[in-house]
């Protein structure tokens, strides 16, 4: 599957959500571990501004978009993900 598409990078604040939820629900032991997470919050520039990047591990589960309260994200269609 494909990753989420991007529509709002501009709205993400960093707050790390997409990163727990990720962790989460596709981690081995339903834990809140980022170091497990698909994507992460990268600081852009040493300002208060950021962007999600993802790993080459993500499933494209959408889980992440899911949980953005937002709207960085818009679900790829066929994830089964809806806001």
């Amino acid at each position: 599957m494909e990753t989420p598409k991007v529509v709002n990078p501009q709205n993400c604040s960093g707050c790390g959500i997409c990163e727990l939820a990720c962790s989460f629900y596709n981690g081995p032991d339903r834990s809140f571990r980022p170091s497990v997470s698909h994507i992460r919050p990268v600081r852009i520039g040493g300002l208060n501004r950021f962007h999600p990047e993802f790993s080459d591990g993500c499933k494209g589960c959408g889980l992440c978009a899911l949980h953005c309260d937002y709207g960085v994200f818009a679900a790829r269609s066929g994830q089964g993900v809806s806001r």
